[in-house]
């Protein structure tokens, strides 16, 4: 019985749990179905991974006796195949939709997002005119990029209508340049980048399709003043060149330009020293325009000068025997070298500096110190205390030779050295340079350096012969050689002389004029210079004959004739009635004629400027030949096209013009205040060189010209022949007889230091007439030498400085 219960209690419990499962397996039978996935990513043609198909296929959850219809809500964007694949068309969303039925007519409807996106197929630039030029520091630049799908370039670079891909930016190096993600690129330092655009898919994050432009970082165009007249001008990249004329330098507070007077480059091209003729002023900005190369460079400087801050000098060497400066630098406290403007003084332990210069033997060393005074505040500023040791300047090497027409040794170039002339050429002149042991360079030719002994060894006769003053004499066609000997060094060079020079061509320079009326009238008329010139491009000194003139068209250039050619050079004036344009036929000989453009402006008689007029090179032996004639310069207004109008006293008092004349190193020669000015052997003091000429009204330099003053004389050779004299009276006849002069001269003035306190240094030239009763020994005599005896020509002095020194004996 009990066994009985037991069981039917089993029975019941498995009863009951049958009961309590059946349920749930109904319900399980009966759920709907549903998609395993509901969105998808698609790329079209697949991904760069190769992991993001461009087609997939949907499965279902509880689909058993389901069939399953697609559809696409876009097919643009996506279909579906027949083998119920979804395939990426088009880049975007849609929503694919699926219709399941079963046989007992029930129905359910899945849906999926399917995103669409495509790959870049190439990513490339526009215009690369923004960085095909460097990129000064600060300067930004874009270039626009494209993403290519297909034909369709991509431009805008957040449309993701065709292209998902973003474009990302790099740079390789952001210390030069670094690149936003607009494209933006910002110069940062010098040096060169590498600026990639990468079309990059946002699943990975994976790299696609790049390009990449190099861009090159150079600092920005700037001023700065290195002296107060002097601006170093620094450009990002190198210039060819930079004429002073195109510095142009304004005061912003009042406009008024302060002109450049020259331009140096330095080696790599990069940079500019330009000096000026006139100062700068403390606190004022000035605004700088360079142009060069077609552009213009622009910057501000505020410039600012105060007081002497430091002078600097360095232990030097000078020739002995040769009076030499010593060379030092004055900088004020912000760092301008105002050394031009500061007076110092000078003091050695030997007491023999005279205003900055010495002159020592060889070996002999001075200590020097320099010393400024603050003339406000009555501040020393000195100097460290430095050497200067005289040294023998000793000929170290015949480094070049050339031949040229030019007379004075400054002159000639030996940047391309010509050893090559045409037989019968005139007036060429066998030039070598020499390099001194402190590597100074200089000009000489037989004749010309009475310190330089020059001497020529002829070994090719027969081909030319070089006389011993260096004038080359051509003899046959043919190379020859020659020796020269320069103190103990030589050389042996070879010459080429070709053929017999011949007149080839006819040139002309035509300088335009204008109706605007002058006085002097000529001032405006246009005139054409004629040349004939030899097969090698030079003017034929020996053609002579008559130059052919004729009107070819235009009736403005007025009666024309024909002008004499001499020395190869003629020139055609002309006198016009009319502004317009006028053809000139020139004829010389049998050769082909050219032609000349000759174009005459109308009267315009409004003024934008100045220009000094009468400006010309001189000749100093011409000069004194009285063969040429002294230049007399005066200053014009000038229109818009650069003709004269009238004299500039007619528009500024006299009194409010002056005119400057300055050397090569800016050293002031001349200054005369007035409406002219002479310029003949005494401005320029018989020394050669390059000078400048500035016209200043009411203070501002108005106009500048430059003109070149030559010497076709050769020097005289003076030295001093006896260096100690028995004697016990010093006079300019005593002196005399210690030196070898040329026949006819005599000593005018001379300049010494004197060991004896009775006889009185000389530094100036004049006259010395001492009685001695001890020895006395005049230092670096310097001499005058004139040729007394000449009646037929202006006397002319010649100037010899520190021939050395002589010893007067009282026994």
């Amino acid at each position: 019985m009990k066994n009985f219960f037991k069981k039917l209690a089993f029975v019941l419990a498995l009863a009951m749990v049958l009961v309590s499962v059946a349920p749930a397996t109904a319900n399980a039978a009966t759920k709907a179905p549903s998609l395993k996935k509901t969105s998808k990513i698609l790329y079209i043609g697949g991904d760069l991974t190769g992991t993001i198909p461009s087609k997939f296929r949907f499965y279902f959850n509880n689909a058993a006796g389901y069939t399953a219809t697609w559809k696409s809500e876009n097919t643009k964007v996506a279909t579906v195949n027949k083998n119920k694949e979804v395939v990426a068309v088009g880049v975007g969303e849609t929503t694919v939709v699926a219709t399941l039925k079963n046989k007992a007519g029930n129905e359910v409807v899945c849906k999926a997002k399917v995103y669409v996106r495509q790959n870049a197929q190439e990513v490339g630039f526009g215009s690369m005119t923004a960085v095909e030029s460097p990129l000064t520091v600060g300067q930004t630049a874009k270039i626009n990029v494209y993403r290519l799908v297909g034909e369709k370039k991509i431009w805008t670079q957040n449309d993701m209508a065709t292209c998902t891909d973003k474009i990302v930016w790099k740079s390789s190096d952001v210390k030069v340049a670094t690149v936003d993600k607009f494209g933006t690129v910002t110069a940062v330092a010098p040096g060169e980048a590498k600026i990639t655009a990468t079309a990059t898919q946002a699943q990975g994050p994976t790299a696609g399709e790049s390009a990449s432009y190099n861009v090159t970082v150079v600092e920005a165009f700037k001023a700065e003043a290195t002296k107060v007249n002097t601006l170093k001008l620094t450009f990002g990249t190198a210039v060819e060149s930079l004429d002073a004329a195109n510095v142009v330098v304004k005061n912003t507070s009042d406009d008024v330009r302060t002109y450049a007077k020259s331009v140096t480059l330095s080696e790599d091209k990069k940079t500019a020293t330009v000096e000026f003729y006139n100062n700068f002023t403390n606190g004022k900005t000035y605004a700088i325009a360079a142009t060069t190369g077609g552009k213009t460079y622009n910057t501000d400087l505020a410039f600012k000068s105060g007081a002497v801050k430091s002078i600097v000098a360095e232990n030097q060497v000078i020739v002995a025997g040769v009076a030499s400066n010593i060379k030092y630098t004055v900088y004020d406290e912000f760092g301008l070298d105002v050394t031009a403007g500061t007076v110092v003084t000078f003091s050695d332990n030997l007491g023999v500096n005279q205003n900055g210069k010495l002159t020592l033997s060889d070996g002999v060393i001075a200590y020097v110190t320099i010393t400024y005074v603050n003339p406000t505040t009555a501040e020393l500023i000195r100097s460290a205390q430095f050497t200067v040791t005289g040294r023998t300047s000793v000929i170290a090497n015949i480094t070049n030779t050339t031949l040229s027409t030019k007379t004075t040794g400054t002159d000639v170039s030996f940047t391309t050295p010509v050893l090559t002339i045409a037989k019968g050429a005139q007036n060429t002149y066998l030039w070598s340079q020499t390099v001194d042991q402190y590597n100074t360079k200089v000009a000489v030719k037989g004749e010309y350096n009475p310190l330089i002994k020059v001497t020529y060894e002829n070994l090719s006769p027969e081909i030319f012969v070089v006389s011993s003053n260096g004038l080359v004499n051509t003899v046959a066609q043919g190379t020859g050689y020659v020796r020269i000997n320069i103190g103990d060094k030589s050389t042996t060079i070879a010459i080429t002389v070709t053929a017999e020079l011949k007149a080839t061509t006819i040139k002309t320079t035509v300088t335009n004029g204008s109706l605007t009326v002058t006085t002097p009238a000529a001032l405006n008329l246009p005139s054409v210079k004629v040349e004939v010139l030899d097969q090698y491009g030079n003017v034929l000194k020996s053609a002579n004959g008559v130059v052919g003139v004729s009107v070819l068209s235009g009736t403005n250039l007025g009666a024309v004739s024909n002008v004499t050619l001499l020395n190869g050079e003629a020139t055609i004036n002309l006198n016009p009635t009319a502004a317009g344009t006028g053809i000139l036929k020139v004829e010389f000989d049998t050769l082909q004629y050219t032609l000349a453009t000759v174009a005459v402006a109308a009267s315009d008689r409004v003024a934008v400027g100045y220009k000094i007029t009468g400006v010309k090179d001189l000749d100093l032996a011409k000069l004194y030949a009285n063969t040429q004639s002294a230049a007399n310069i005066e200053l014009y207004s000038v229109n818009a096209g650069g003709f004269y109008i009238e004299n500039a006293t007619d528009r500024v008092a006299a009194a409010n013009i002056t005119f400057k004349i300055t050397d090569a190193t800016g050293a002031t020669v001349k200054t005369v205040t007035g409406a002219s000015m002479t310029i003949d052997q005494t401005t320029v003091k018989d020394t050669p060189g390059v000078y400048t000429v500035s016209a200043i009204t009411n203070n501002e330099v108005v106009n500048v010209a430059q003109f070149k003053v030559t010497d076709s004389a050769t020097k005289p050779a003076v030295s001093i022949n006896v260096n100690s004299k028995v004697s016990t009276l010093i006079t300019n006849q005593a002196i005399e007889d210690c030196l070898t002069l040329p026949t006819g001269y005599h000593v005018t003035g001379v300049k010494f230091l004197s060991s004896n306190a009775l006889v009185p240094n000389l530094t100036t030239f004049g006259s010395v007439n001492a009685t001695i009763t001890t020895n006395t020994i005049l230092f670096n005599v310097s001499v005058q030498i004139t040729d007394t005896t000449n009646t037929t020509t202006t006397q002319r002095t010649y100037t010899y400085e520190n021939l050395g020194h002589i010893t007067f004996n009282i026994q």
